[in-house]
């Protein structure tokens, strides 16, 4: 049962191979962004990285204003 979850997450977060993410600079107890390398940071990034690991899968962040 826990399988055909992960199998219909799987299939409904990763497009085309690669899991996309969007996060708003909005609240910086979640997300930053590196002002001098554009890197993103903080704990919402952390947990999106640990996703795609756990999903083996290719993974593609952005930041925006908002």
């Amino acid at each position: 049962m826990i399988r055909d979850f992960m199998d219909a997450v799987y299939r409904d977060l990763v497009t085309r191979g690669t899991l996309r993410g969007a996060l708003s600079y909005g609240n910086s107890g979640l997300v930053q962004r590196d002002i001098s390398s554009g890197e993103l940071r903080g704990v919402a990034v952390d947990l999106f990285d640990e996703l795609a690991q756990r999903l083996s899968v290719r993974h593609s962040l952005v930041g925006y204003e908002g």
